[in-house]
């Protein structure tokens, strides 16, 4: 099938039917490079989706290698994320909300303009998020229950 496809030659299906018969690793650097350049870019692609940038160390991935090159583009988009992560993202937040239909804000906050604009919604669009006095008392009680129980642990750690 890799012959049929013209991934490998028949000289290295060959060697590549000695090595498994004589228990060798079989020698495909063509079909290893292409399968290492098809990794990096799916991880390019999911990186991309999931932090704003592409993966880091990707010429690693490629070449078997670290370059400085390499490293130098790791550093920018490390600068990229940290900028993306602190500035960026509540925006993309609201987005993926408003698409999945729970665009929520909390009280007192406004919904990105932008995004409101874009969504062509007014503020009645978007619901409050109101926490009851009971809900807030739960609350208070599930904090007070855990902050009992680190002193239990502090306690018994100091015994």
């Amino acid at each position: 099938q890799l012959m049929a496809h013209a991934l490998i030659e028949p000289g290295e299906y060959e060697a590549c039917m000695f090595a498994a018969r004589n228990g060798y690793v079989p020698p495909l650097p063509l079909m290893s490079k292409m399968l290492r350049v098809m990794w990096a870019d799916m991880g390019d692609a999911v990186s991309v989706q999931y932090a704003g940038t592409g993966a880091l160390k990707g010429d690693f991935t490629r070449s078997g290698k670290r370059t400085i090159k390499g490293i130098f583009s790791d550093g920018i988009a490390n600068v990229r994320r940290a900028m993306q992560n602190n500035f960026a993202d509540g925006f993309r937040q609201q987005v993926i909300d408003l698409v999945h239909g729970v665009a929520v804000r909390a009280p007192g906050q406004p919904i990105a303009p932008a995004l409101q604009q874009a969504a062509g919604i007014g503020m009645d669009g978007i619901e409050d998020v109101d926490v009851t006095e009971e809900e807030e008392e739960l609350l208070e009680e599930e904090e007070e229950a855990e902050e009992e129980e680190e002193e239990e642990e502090a306690e018994e750690e100091e015994e």
